[in-house]
């Protein structure tokens, strides 16, 4: 999970890694939750936020590689990115939650 987290934030404007880290974070994201989800409800909450995650990084990098990458770039794109933004934040909270359930 810790790879996950630090793969969903690196951003590489080369060799198309713009686009390789993050969905390869968010594969191991999900399967990180996937492993802890029995424990407590708030982990159980981040497995969901990160499958969710997971299928909206997979759409949009198939989005980008149609025309509709043109409507990404306009400001509905945008509120686009910011939901991913605010579900990332969603899971880094849940999983801080999770993990002090997990220690009490």
């Amino acid at each position: 999970m810790c790879w996950g987290l630090a793969l969903t934030t690196i951003t590489l404007n080369f060799l198309y890694l713009q686009y390789i880290l993050p969905a390869l974070g968010s594969v191991l994201l999900y399967l990180g939750f996937r492993a802890l989800w029995r424990e407590n409800g708030w982990l159980q909450l981040g497995y969901g936020l990160s499958a969710l995650l997971l299928l909206a990084r997979g759409a949009v990098t198939v989005l980008n590689a149609t025309p509709a990458a043109q409507w990404l770039a306009t400001g509905e794109g945008e509120l686009l990115g910011l939901s991913l933004a605010l579900t990332a934040w969603l899971l880094y909270f849940t999983l801080w939650r999770g993990l002090k359930g997990v220690f009490r």
